[in-house]
């Protein structure tokens, strides 16, 4: 595997727009840019709130070849999470969404491989 310049360095907006993830959250875009005054660059960590709720969200992250779907969240390779479905047996639909974890909402951690790839393998999981 080649490591070349990873996902970690594009900005969030760029991120959500390269991979179409429907919306990002104006909550992440506030954050996003506080952290380009703080910081001269960025973590792996993406959120994403899909367009198609629960449902989308599991078929998604199902569709992915190189992203894994796991339980927490870092390591060298690209994992993706679904707080809702992780926390569906200890928190009420109304408990998550207070605490802001929508049906939809996906958290990405970027690992090492080609940004390109992964790129490729977003957007083909989407339009799956």
């Amino acid at each position: 595997m080649t490591v070349t310049k990873p996902l970690h360095e594009l900005s969030i907006a760029e991120a959500g727009r390269a991979l179409r993830a429907g919306t990002v959250s104006s909550v992440a875009l506030t954050q996003h840019a506080l952290a380009r005054t703080q910081m001269s660059g960025f973590t792996g960590m993406l959120s994403a709130e899909l367009r198609g709720g629960y449902r989308e969200a599991e078929r998604f992250i199902s569709s992915l070849r190189l992203a894994t779907y796991a339980a927490s969240l870092g390591g060298h390779e690209t994992l993706v999470v679904h707080p809702s479905a992780m926390w569906g047996g200890y928190m009420t639909p109304d408990e998550r969404r207070a605490r802001g974890l929508s049906d939809s909402l996906v958290r990405i951690s970027v690992g090492l491989e080609d940004e390109r790839d992964l790129i490729a393998d977003f957007t083909r999981a989407l339009g799956s």
